[in-house]
């Protein structure tokens, strides 16, 4: 169907960093939903989904959230199981930007017990992502580098690359924070940890390069920037933060 293509055309466009042209596409793919089924409203299912996950790599959280909300009514009623465990991921994930923690738990936990029943390793893959970061966002290390090293091992055994670059580049925040967290006598912990953050976002940005997915280009820019400042690497953390501001110039919705 029309939808469905351009849908697909969209996400594409918006994971190589293309925003206005998948915005563009994205609306395209709504008016031909509201064609075919008037009544209905705007994108719903899987493709209502790819919207609000565009919404969010925007910014707008609170669109992408209300988008999710009413989506999830629709699959609930329609008992698309792989949809709803879908608008549950995103909903903890949501949540976990605006610090409702227990809220994102329980949605994650929902996603994941839903994945894990029906095989669906790609799909968690992604959720254990939101996972790692919700614990890493609560301090809780241990946890988050058993979502992130599952998400890895998945990753990896499906050449999901988008999610391993992902995966480096929060397994590098979770480095960075325990080496800021680390006492302040403890010198060359601290640096141990920190090296290795460094290490995730060479290795994530290298990866993301090479497949075309700015995203966790600029997210591994903007690691190495934290983490050069942490080692007090003034002008290395200047140069890094420079290369993730030009990327987040780029991946702003005008062209």
């Amino acid at each position: 169907q029309e939808r469905n293509l351009l849908a697909q055309l969209a996400v594409a466009l918006g994971l190589q960093g293309h925003m206005a042209e998948a915005l563009v596409t994205f609306e395209a793919a709504n008016q031909a939903q509201r064609n075919i089924e008037p009544e209905n409203g705007d994108l719903y299912g899987d493709q209502g989904i790819w919207w609000a996950e565009m919404l969010l790599r925007l910014g707008q959280v609170k669109e992408a959230r209300q988008q999710t909300e009413a989506n999830l009514l629709v699959c609930e009623r329609n008992n698309w199981l792989d949809a709803v465990s879908r608008c549950h991921g995103l909903l903890g994930r949501l949540h976990t930007l605006v610090g409702t923690y227990d809220i994102a738990a329980t949605y994650l936990n929902r996603a994941v017990a839903t994945l894990r029943g029906g095989q669906l390793l790609g799909e968690l893959a992604r959720i254990l992502l939101f996972q790692g970061e919700l614990a890493r966002r609560q301090s809780a290390w241990d946890d988050a580098q058993r979502y992130v090293d599952e998400a890895l091992v998945i990753a990896s055994s499906r050449r999901m690359s988008l999610h391993f670059a992902d995966a480096l580049v929060l397994r590098g925040r979770i480095h960075l924070d325990r080496g800021q967290a680390s006492q302040v006598d403890a010198d060359d912990t601290q640096r141990r940890w920190v090296e290795q953050a460094l290490d995730d976002a060479d290795a994530a940005r290298i990866l993301a390069q090479r497949v075309g997915y700015p995203w966790a280009e600029r997210d591994a820019a903007t690691l190495r920037a934290d983490a050069f400042s942490a080692l007090g690497s003034a002008e290395s953390a200047y140069q890094a933060s420079k290369e993730a501001d030009q990327l987040t110039h780029r991946l702003q919705r005008s062209p």
